[in-house]
C-alpha cells in the first residue's frame, strides 16, 4: 500500500511539473488599460478560410501597438474572424467633461482620417489619433433634433440626416452651417424622416426616407435627380429604410429594418438582388447600417443586436463575420452606425458601449 501511495504521489508531481512547463508564455506586449486608445495588431490570412501568421496590420498614427487578447468563447452564429485590429477609445481629454461621448449614433471619416461623430444632437470632430478637434456650433434657433447619420462629401463638407426635423443638414468641415435640404413633404425633392445619407463618386447625395419609404437622389447642388422605392414587402419594396450605401459603379444597397433584409439596386433604382443571411435559414436580427469598402470592393453590414459586422461581396455573397455582442474588445453592444476610412478601416459607432471602435480587416 505504501508503495502504491508513493507511486501515486510521484505521478501527481510529474503531472504538475509538466503542466507548469506547458503554460502559455505571458503576453510580451499586453493590451493597455481601458481608456487608452490602442490599435491591436492582427495577422493576415494566408488563404481564404485559413489563418496565417504573417503581415501584422500596421497601427494608425498616434496609437500604440498591442497584442490581441487570448481567444474568447463565441456566441451562436457564424464564427467571428479574429484577424482584425481594433481601437477602443474614450476619446476624451482629461478634465474635459463636455466632450465625452453620450450616445454615439453614427461616424464618418474624411480623406485625412479625421472622424466625425453624431452624438446626441451634436457633431464632434476628432483627429486620427483620437484628439478632439472641434465641437460643431449648432445654432440655437436651428438645433439638431436627431442626428441619425452623417457622411463626408469630396469637398470635405458634412451632410447629416436630421430625422426628427425632416431635414438633411449641411456643414463645412469647420462646423459652419451651409444650405441643406429643408423642404418637408412627400413630393420629389421633399423629405419625411430621413434616416441616412450616402454619396456616390460624382458627389450625388442619396437619402433614405423612413416617412416616405423611398430613396431619393440629389445632385451636388441639391436638385432632385431620381426617386425610387415603394412601400411593401415584395422584392425591391421598402418598409423601413434605415441605412444605405453606394458602390463605385453606382449600385445602391439599402437596409430595410422592418423586412430584415439588405437589397441591392442598380444606379437607376431597379431592384437587383437581396442579401442572404450568413447561414441558410437564419434571419438578420436587427440590421442597423451598411457601408461600402472601395479598397476591397466589399459591403459591410451591421447587425446591431447580435453585435456582428458581416462582410459580403457586391454580388451578395457572404464572406465572413467580425465581432460579437458584449462590452469587451472585439465586441459591440447595440451598435448603430458604420463609417469607412479611405484606407479600408471600418469605424463602428458602438452605441451601447459609448465608444467608437475601429476594425481593420485582413483578407486573403
Amino acid at each position: 500500500m505504501k508503495r502504491l501511495l508513493l507511486l501515486a504521489g510521484l505521478l501527481v508531481l510529474m503531472w504538475g511539473l509538466t503542466a507548469c512547463n506547458n503554460q502559455a508564455t505571458p503576453l510580451s506586449n499586453p493590451p493597455p488599460p481601458a481608456g487608452n486608445p490602442a490599435v491591436i495588431s492582427a495577422t493576415k490570412p494566408a488563404d481564404a478560410g485559413q489563418v496565417g501568421a504573417s503581415m501584422p496590420v500596421p497601427a494608425k498614427p498616434g496609437f500604440a501597438q498591442g497584442t490581441p487578447p487570448p481567444g474568447r468563447p463565441q456566441s451562436s452564429g457564424p464564427t467571428p474572424t479574429p484577424n482584425f485590429a481594433i481601437m477602443r477609445s474614450v476619446l476624451t481629454p482629461a478634465g474635459a467633461e463636455d466632450v465625452k461621448l453620450a450616445i454615439p449614433f453614427d461616424v464618418a471619416v474624411d480623406r485625412d482620417a479625421n472622424m466625425y461623430v453624431a452624438d446626441s444632437g451634436r457633431i464632434l470632430k476628432f483627429g486620427s489619433s483620437g484628439n478632439l478637434i472641434k465641437k460643431f456650433d449648432i445654432p440655437k434657433d436651428s438645433p439638431l433634433l436627431f442626428a441619425g447619420s452623417l457622411v463626408v462629401a469630396p469637398d470635405q463638407t458634412i451632410w447629416i440626416a436630421d430625422t426628427s426635423a425632416n431635414q438633411v443638414r449641411h456643414f463645412s468641415a469647420d462646423g459652419a452651417m451651409l444650405p441643406g435640404l429643408t423642404n418637408v413633404g412627400s413630393e420629389p425633392g421633399q423629405l419625411q424622416a430621413p434616416t441616412d445619407v450616402a454619396l456616390d463618386t460624382q458627389g450625388n447625395l442619396y437619402v433614405a426616407e423612413k416617412g416616405n419609404r423611398r430613396i431619393q437622389v440629389f445632385s451636388p447642388d441639391g436638385k432632385n435627380i431620381r426617386t425610387f422605392g415603394k412601400a411593401g414587402q415584395e422584392p425591391g419594396q421598402i418598409t423601413d429604410p434605415r441605412s444605405l450605401t453606394v458602390d463605385k459603379d453606382g449600385n445602391i444597397y439599402v437596409v430595410d429594418v422592418a423586412n430584415a433584409r439588405v437589397m441591392k439596386y442598380d444606379k437607376q433604382g431597379n431592384y437587383v438582388l437581396e442579401f442572404e443571411p450568413p447561414r441558410s435559414g437564419d434571419r438578420f436580427t436587427l440590421l442597423r447600417s451598411v457601408v461600402y469598402d472601395p479598397v476591397r470592393n466589399l459591403i459591410f453590414v451591421l447587425d446591431g443586436q447580435s453585435g456582428r459586422v458581416h462582410a459580403y461581396t457586391t454580388e451578395g455573397k457572404y464572406r465572413r463575420t467580425y465581432g460579437e455582442s458584449g462590452d469587451g474588445e472585439f465586441q459591440f453592444r447595440n451598435s448603430q452606425g458604420l463609417g469607412m476610412g479611405q484606407d479600408g478601416v471600418i469605424y463602428v459607432a458602438d452605441t451601447g458601449n459609448i465608444r467608437i471602435q475601429l476594425i481593420n480587416p485582413s483578407y486573403p
